[in-house]
């Protein structure tokens, strides 16, 4: 399992909370955000590599890398 971890971003631009996530790949981790149901932007990272940004989920809306 490879170590990520969800930067959730705030209205001022600045991190407002980080989730840590054990998935086995990118893939993995997109659909673990997806259960989240993010009303907020957020970034996905693995260590120092950025995986994607993520937009705020409505009804189904996928993150994108």
């Amino acid at each position: 399992m490879a170590d990520y971890r969800l930067y959730l971003i705030g209205p001022n631009g600045r991190i407002s909370r980080a989730i840590e996530l054990d998935c086995r790949d990118d893939a993995h981790a997109f659909e673990v955000v997806r259960e989240h149901h993010l009303g907020v932007r957020g970034e996905l990272w693995q260590q120092a590599r950025m995986v994607g940004e993520i937009e705020p989920t409505r009804g189904g809306d996928a993150p994108h890398s």
